[in-house]
């Protein structure tokens, strides 16, 4: 598999799935859109733990924020839905670990289904990704979860199911809310 990872938690959370499954790990620097558009066809697993900005609007302008390793403009870092179209993917999975950095605006329950269908339409046979902003260490924790169950042997739907069954038994009562683990599906 392939990780990128940008934000604090989200370093945690690719190095802890790292764990599980033989995989190269993008962080920080490393973890551009080049070296993304570049590498992403070689891998039948990617993980990307990032910002999003969810464009409800146009949701094929939503996008991923990545790594900036040179002193370009924002189109060397963000990732658009659109650009999606234009490339080929032979993974079985994409998992978009994204936090919305959107804010404002009402959720509308869409999330990132601009980027999901974006990936969908380059040839990726399933997507996890979340309907809304999540918390970083809650997410990091279900990630962790959802990747052992994988490691398993479990089906998509059936490893993320169990990932939130054992995600609820563990945490303290005020994260069992819906908001902190439901919007992945």
């Amino acid at each position: 598999g392939m990780s990128l990872a940008s934000l604090k938690g989200s370093q945690d959370e690719v190095t802890g799935i790292a764990n599980y499954f033989d995989q190269d790990v993008f962080l920080d620097r490393r973890a551009t859109k080049n070296q993304f558009l570049q590498l992403m066809e070689d891998y039948d697993l990617l993980h990307i733990a990032s910002h999003g900005i969810i464009d409800h609007a146009e949701p094929m302008n939503s996008r991923i924020i990545f790594s900036d390793s040179s002193n370009d403009s924002l189109a060397a870092s963000e990732l658009y839905a659109y650009e999606m179209y234009d490339h080929k993917l032979s993974a079985k999975l994409a998992v978009l670990s994204a936090c919305d950095t959107g804010g404002g605006k009402a959720m509308k329950g869409e999330g990132l289904v601009g980027l999901a269908h974006g990936f969908i339409y380059a040839g990726c046979q399933s997507i996890v990704s979340s309907m809304w902003g999540t918390e970083d260490k809650t997410t990091q924790e279900l990630m962790n979860s959802f990747y052992g169950e994988l490691s398993d042997g479990k089906e998509t739907g059936a490893a993320l199911r169990s990932a939130k069954l054992s995600l609820l038994e563990r945490i303290e009562t005020e994260k069992t809310h819906p908001y902190f683990w439901a919007g992945f599906t």
